[in-house]
């Protein structure tokens, strides 16, 4: 059976577990400020399943308070990514990641998250903390122009087959050794060799950079 969690404050839609155990603690600190603990959460998500260990304080300062978490999830649906980040990231640029991976799948993930939870992913406050997600990729299309050029155009989709993620502060990179476009197109002939491809500041004036060794025998 699948449940909804819902923390409308935190996240723009409820997430989807399986099964949650949860052990902790709730402390007060010095000035009577409330901490939790985390010893050991476990998640079962959709064709996934998530540890976490880690920390949550109130900041008289921020409106969300101060994190410090660590987990691993064992697969996530990239398209699902934006589910798991809280509300206080730019509008914009959820609304981008909602669109951005049609398809794909992390493995292995390592997820990092550690500072005032109000400027996650932190790309524009880097002062504030540190947010990482970093894992193995698999099947990844990613659309990433997502508002039409003239004649109501896109660029187009790039697939990865297989590769690495590499989600630190407010840049996205995803390394493989092959990328290709669209299968209709002919672009999709070419034969590519390290591939890369960077999303760099998610948050504000979002723009994609392509890197790619790229052979033909000229038919």
């Amino acid at each position: 059976m699948i449940y909804n969690i819902e923390a409308n404050e935190f996240f723009r839609h409820p997430m989807q577990v399986n099964k949650v155990r949860i052990e902790g603690v709730y402390n007060l600190l010095e000035g009577d400020i409330p901490e939790v603990v985390f010893n050991h959460a476990h998640l079962e998500i959709p064709k996934g399943k998530m540890s976490v260990t880690g920390s949550w304080r109130f900041d008289p300062h921020s409106d969300n308070g101060i994190v410090d978490i660590n987990a691993n999830v064992s697969r996530l649906e990239l398209s699902q990514l934006a589910n798991y980040l809280p509300k206080t990231i730019d509008a914009d640029a959820l609304d981008w990641l909602e669109k951005a991976f049609l398809q794909g799948y992390a493995e292995n993930a390592e997820i990092s998250v550690k500072g005032v939870v109000d400027h996650i992913p932190f790309g524009e406050h880097a002062s504030s903390g540190d947010f990482r997600i970093k894992g193995d990729v698999r099947d990844v299309q990613l659309h990433y122009h997502q508002f039409p050029a003239r004649e109501n155009t896109y660029w187009p989709d790039i697939y990865v087959k297989e590769g690495t993620i590499d989600f630190n502060r407010g840049n996205i990179l995803i390394k493989g050794p092959q990328l290709s476009f669209n299968p209709e197109l002919a672009l999709s002939k070419l034969a590519t060799n390290d591939a890369q491809v960077e999303v760099n500041n998610i948050e504000k004036n979002t723009k994609v950079l392509i890197k790619t060794g790229i052979e033909t025998n000229g038919d």
